[in-house]
């Protein structure tokens, strides 16, 4: 008889016990799936105005989209005017170093009124800057070498002004082929274009450049 009830008691313990299992599986669901509701609904794509556009742009900056390293070297003459005035305090110095460009898109440039956005295409259009060098950098040690006039070597021998006038030079030189590569400016501009395709991708949009 103790036995009987022993089993009944434990058939009964094992419905409740699904029972309770079930229903908290039940609400377990349902909180996960609100959950989901609400982060869905926070998760809200920001609308794509001009406005939203153009701080997106300022948060970005300068946009730096190609890194140029490269051997360069310069002859710096400094002339006294005459053969003579060069034998006594002529100096000419050679400098040769690896150079680093960093060239890009100011964004920051960019105005209202460059932007355009199409809804019904789910595209930006913006009307980019021209490419420009972002900075430019020693890549390695500057190798100097000089010769001066009699009086000059002894009198005024300025090795930290030799390596600013070598530094200046080289930097400048460097600047100007890089600037003069019309090619390179260009791939610099689309590569802009895909970084900020890349940015703009989660508002479903694409980037245009004007």
């Amino acid at each position: 008889m103790e036995d009987k009830r022993g089993i009944k008691s434990l058939v009964i313990t094992l419905v409740v016990s699904g029972l309770l299992g079930m229903m908290a599986g039940i609400i377990l669901g349902f909180v996960i799936c609100n959950w989901s509701r609400n982060s869905e609904e926070s998760g809200e794509k920001t609308e794509v105005t001009r406005t939203t556009v153009l701080e997106k742009l300022q948060d970005q900056a300068f946009l730096v989209t190609r890194t140029v390293i490269a051997d360069q070297d310069v002859e710096i003459n400094v002339d006294q005017g005459s053969a003579w005035s060069n034998f006594w305090w002529g100096h000419e110095i050679v400098a040769a170093s690896k150079m680093q460009v960093d060239i890009g898109v100011d964004l920051l440039e960019v105005e209202k009124d460059d932007i355009s956005v199409d809804e019904s295409k789910k595209e930006i259009k913006i009307d980019l800057p021209n490419a420009e060098i972002y900075n430019t950098s020693v890549a390695s040690k500057i190798e100097i070498e000089t010769k001066s006039g009699v009086l000059k070597k002894i009198l005024d021998n300025d090795k930290e002004e030799d390596f600013n006038l070598a530094l200046d030079s080289l930097s400048q030189a460097a600047e100007d082929s890089v600037s003069g590569d019309v090619k390179l400016m260009n791939d610099a501009e689309d590569a802009a274009v895909k970084i900020l395709q890349a940015i703009f991708k989660d508002t479903g949009y694409k980037v245009v450049a004007k």
